[in-house]
């Protein structure tokens, strides 16, 4: 099979995977969130309690396009706004327990998914699978315009959680 239906495959398996996690979870509330939705909850799962400032840095979007979306995702119950007490301009993101059960239903299908590789790999296909994929996670995020060495928490949190 050729790079492009290995890709095409492996794409649609891991959507699915997720998707039926996040199902069993939320049931039809995972159906509310879109994708862009879904990796701003990603992201601010990833990061405790990061500012909006934070947030757009990481996804590389403007300010005001975070504020539309925190409020979008506030409005669903995913996540709720918490005022500094040192600085009454500052606010964190905080998940609900809705935005957590998305967060931990994630962690859970991509830690399923390493197991299933680590039991089924060898050392040398992990080995030579973790330099492909670090060439590859390297090409798509400079083909979407970011330095792969300043990778953001989209990114990072996954390659500490990977098993042994």
């Amino acid at each position: 099979m050729s790079i492009k239906e290995n890709m095409a495959r492996l794409s649609f398996g891991t959507t699915l995977l997720l998707k039926s996690y996040k199902e069993k979870v939320l049931g039809d509330g995972y159906l509310q969130l879109t994708l862009s939705q879904y990796f701003y909850l990603r992201a601010i799962g990833n990061n405790s309690e990061p500012t909006p400032g934070a947030l757009a840095d990481m996804l590389g979007v403007s300010r005001p396009t975070v504020t539309a979306m925190l409020a979008k995702l506030e409005r669903l119950g995913f996540l709720t706004k918490k005022r500094s007490t040192r600085d009454k301009r500052v606010f964190r993101i905080i998940l609900t327990k809705k935005g957590e059960r998305i967060s931990k239903a994630d962690h859970a299908a991509y830690t399923d998914l390493l197991e299933l590789l680590d039991k089924r790999l060898d050392d040398k296909e992990k080995a030579m699978l973790e330099s492909l994929m670090e060439k590859m996670a390297d090409l798509a995020l400079e083909a979407a315009g970011l330095n792969p060495h300043d990778a953001n928490g989209i990114v990072l949190p996954l390659r500490e959680r990977r098993p042994g």
